[in-house]
């Protein structure tokens, strides 16, 4: 009897969604290394750096307002002189920029700030083409069972290598969660 209650309690536990994690401030939680082409945003036969923008957030849709067409690209890149305002404040946790020359290989570290659960990239190509100039990621989550019946839901370092090509973000690797 105390063996057939047992597995009811399993079964009815077994469906239940972990609990929400909490989404606190973390060091050095987002690594984001980026290797640019030697061609880099290549105009005229001539590489140029370019601007890469990374923004924390708390919803992905944030940035897909932002990401379907080059307006609003231009206004997720921050660019001053372009006539357009960047995003309000309101809309994310923090952003960061940096300039990336030709050639360049290097190693962005942030901290991942208390409420950031997405994080996205916008690279500041002549050409700003929906989902070949930027790129989202989920932090991920891991989900642990412990026994007696508990699981808990744990924040992940949100680690990301971006080859930078010459005319576009072209390949993408490392440990984030799904869009």
């Amino acid at each position: 009897m105390a063996i057939l209650g047992l597995a009811v309690l399993l079964l009815s536990c077994a469906g239940r969604r972990p609990p929400e994690p909490v989404w606190s401030t973390e060091d050095d939680a987002i690594e984001i290394v980026f290797q640019a082409d030697p061609r880099l945003n290549q105009t005229e036969g001539m590489a140029t750096p370019l601007k890469l923008v990374v923004y924390q957030l708390q919803d992905a849709n944030t940035f897909y307002k932002y990401a379907d067409d080059e307006i609003g690209l231009i206004r997720l890149l921050r660019t001053e002189n372009s006539g357009l305002d960047p995003i309000s404040p309101s809309e994310y946790v923090d952003v960061k920029e940096c300039y990336v020359q030709p050639g360049q290989v290097d190693t962005l570290l942030m901290p991942r700030l208390k409420g950031t659960q997405w994080v996205a990239v916008v690279a500041g190509y002549r050409n700003l083409v929906p989902d070949r100039v930027d790129r989202l990621f989920k932090i991920p989550v891991a989900v642990r069972t412990r026994f007696p019946l508990r699981r808990s839901s744990e924040v992940q370092r949100l680690a990301v290598r971006l080859k930078l090509g010459a005319r576009q973000i072209e390949e993408v690797s490392g440990n984030y969660g799904n869009r």
